[in-house]
C-alpha cells in the first residue's frame, strides 16, 4: 500500500467539514482512515512512522475525539452515498424477482437469503464442538460412609 499523504481533496468537502478535529495530524488520519479503511495504513498517511506505527493506530483508535470524528466520517459519507437498509432491501427484491424471472434459482435463493439476514431473521450459527480430551481419573476409596451422611432437607 501507498504510503503518500492523503488529502482532503479525496474526501467530498461537506464530509472533511463535519470532521473537525483540533490536531492536524488526527484530522489527517481520521480522513485517511475513512478513504483506506485501515488504521496502519492511515497512520503512516497522517506521517506517523517509526517502528510503534502499529501501535499509535490502534491507540488512535480508541481516542474518544478520534472515534468520534470517525463515525461522524462514516455518516456523511452514507448519507451522501444515500444507501440505507431500507435501499439495501429493496434493492435485494428487485435482484430476487430478476433472478425468479430469469429462472436462476441460486441467485434467487441467494436473494432471499440476505434479506433474512438483514432483517435479523437469520443468524449465523457458532460451531462450539467440543473435543475429547485424554484425562486420568483416580478414585479416593477413603472417604467416609456416605450412609452416615443425613441428607439436607
Amino acid at each position: 500500500m501507498s504510503t503518500e499523504v492523503a488529502t482532503a481533496e479525496a474526501l467530498p468537502p461537506d464530509v472533511v467539514a463535519r470532521i473537525n478535529l483540533r490536531m492536524p495530524r488526527r484530522q489527517r488520519f481520521v480522513e485517511a482512515y475513512l478513504i483506506c479503511g485501515s488504521a496502519v495504513a492511515a497512520a503512516q498517511r497522517a506521517g506517523y512512522h517509526g517502528r510503534s506505527v502499529r501501535r499509535t493506530a490502534a491507540r488512535l483508535l480508541t481516542v474518544p475525539e478520534v472515534a468520534k470524528a470517525i463515525e461522524e466520517g462514516r455518516t456523511a459519507l452514507a448519507e451522501r452515498s444515500n444507501f440505507s437498509m431500507a435501499r439495501a432491501m429493496s434493492q435485494l427484491q428487485e435482484d430476487r424477482a430478476f433472478a425468479i424471472r430469469t429462472k436462476n434459482a441460486t441467485a434467487a435463493v441467494r436473494a432471499s437469503e440476505l434479506m433474512a439476514r438483514m432483517s435479523g431473521h437469520l443468524v449465523d450459527r457458532l460451531d462450539a464442538r467440543v473435543q475429547a480430551v485424554p484425562f486420568r481419573l483416580e478414585i479416593n476409596t477413603e472417604l467416609p460412609d456416605l450412609a452416615l451422611i443425613e441428607p439436607a432437607e
